[in-house]
């Protein structure tokens, strides 16, 4: 861990912030506005050169997008005109449940999502030993595919000095009521069959959301999750995992510029802890290594990649 010392003392420091943000875009290069030629999944890093993106990891419940190569290039306006986006050529990585050929019930409730693996995971992680994540929010679009009862939670987990963390489910009706799109969204079912609390987005074919206030002529969902009260401060690793549930395998769900915002442009305290470069360097299978031994390495009690 950071508190492992090379000496007792920590010192006291005051150093300038910028801002730094990880996005991971999700688009597919595209001819045919459905099937993808090649998919862009992979974190794009502003502002540092310690933070990485992992890219997403999907659960056994969702189906990997670099195997299926499906995307979404068109979407409509409330006048039911197509046109091409984010781009011409370009689509929005479609993440499309595991069912088997529909024949299978989808789950409904958050419970049956995490039971079936039904997530997303995107991973952050600050590989200086000498520094913490300064977390502060995750925002995204997201959309939804066909005519299912699509729902989505998102929950963030972390690893830091003090160990690891996890929050609640962190979409409710009154968080979803800041997204700006309209309440049917929380409603089950259009308005019948049981209640499954989570997160509708809005239809790339504006058949949701067209009078809403805070969606562009996309008319996709604009998500902004805030850190929550008991996040912790020494992070140097943060996961937003997004279920995605309700939906048949015929659907989809698509995600877009899921963007990590980490720092402020003002000055920052930190406390700079002394690091003892000489501690011993494992393998992930907990073998002492040396330190031109290539791939992921701990040291102090951090993972790290010797390149």
């Amino acid at each position: 861990m950071k508190k492992n010392l090379l000496f007792c003392a920590a010192m006291l420091v005051s150093v300038a912030a910028s801002a730094q943000t990880v996005v991971y875009p999700c688009h597919g290069t595209t001819a045919d506005k459905k099937t993808a030629t090649s998919i862009d999944i992979s974190a794009v890093v502003s502002g540092s050169t310690t933070i990485t993106g992992d890219n997403p990891v999907c659960g056994s419940g969702i189906k990997d997008p670099s195997t299926t190569m499906t995307v979404q290039g068109t979407c409509k306006d409330p006048s039911g005109t197509a046109f091409e986006y984010p781009e011409p050529g370009v689509g929005i990585v479609k993440w499309v449940p595991n069912v088997a050929n529909g024949t299978d019930v989808p789950p409904k409730t958050i419970e049956d999502a995490v039971a079936s693996n039904q997530y997303i995971d995107f991973k952050v992680t600050e590989n200086d030993q000498t520094k913490f994540l300064e977390f502060a929010n995750v925002k995204f679009d997201a959309w939804r595919y066909g005519t299912d009862a699509v729902r989505i939670n998102v929950k963030l987990l972390a690893n830091g000095d003090d160990g690891e963390y996890e929050s609640d489910w962190l979409i409710n009706k009154e968080v979803a009521a800041t997204f700006g799109d309209n309440y049917e969204s929380w409603k089950e079912g259009n308005g019948t069959g049981d209640q499954i609390p989570g997160y509708q987005p809005s239809r790339e074919d504006a058949s949701k959301g067209a009078t809403s206030t805070n969606q562009t002529p996309n008319y996709s969902s604009h998500v902004t999750i805030a850190k929550p009260a008991d996040f912790p401060s020494n992070v140097f690793e943060v996961t937003l995992r997004i279920l995605i549930y309700g939906i048949a395998d015929n659907k989809a769900a698509g995600f877009e510029n899921i963007t990590f915002n980490f720092g402020t442009d003002a000055i920052q305290s930190v406390t700079a802890e002394k690091t003892n470069v000489n501690a011993p360097i494992y393998n992930l299978a907990g073998q002492q290594v040396n330190k031109s031994y290539k791939g992921v390495c701990i040291q102090n009690g951090r993972k790290f990649i010797n390149k």
